[in-house]
């Protein structure tokens, strides 16, 4: 299974999450869901909770995507 659909097949069984969007040249999420059913803090969890072994192998095995840069971007995430 690859990363993106680990991703999307992951990020979807959220009960209330609608949609994302992905905007890579402005490097932003965006997420539509129902308040009634879930909120931007499980949203945030999820994501996190997918993104962080994927970072964490990634920068096992590749120069120029450190650990750091993955805590960075994981920091972000949680904090917006």
């Amino acid at each position: 299974e690859t990363c993106c659909k680990k991703f999307n097949t992951e990020l979807y069984k959220i009960k209330g999450l609608k949609m994302y969007e992905l905007n890579e040249s402005e490097m932003t999420f965006t997420v539509y869901y129902n308040p009634k059913k879930t909120n931007l803090t499980i949203i945030k969890d999820k994501i996190v909770s997918i993104l962080t072994p994927a970072f964490e192998a990634l920068s096992n095995g590749h120069h120029h995507f450190t650990k750091e840069l993955g805590e960075a971007i994981i920091t972000d995430i949680k904090n917006c």
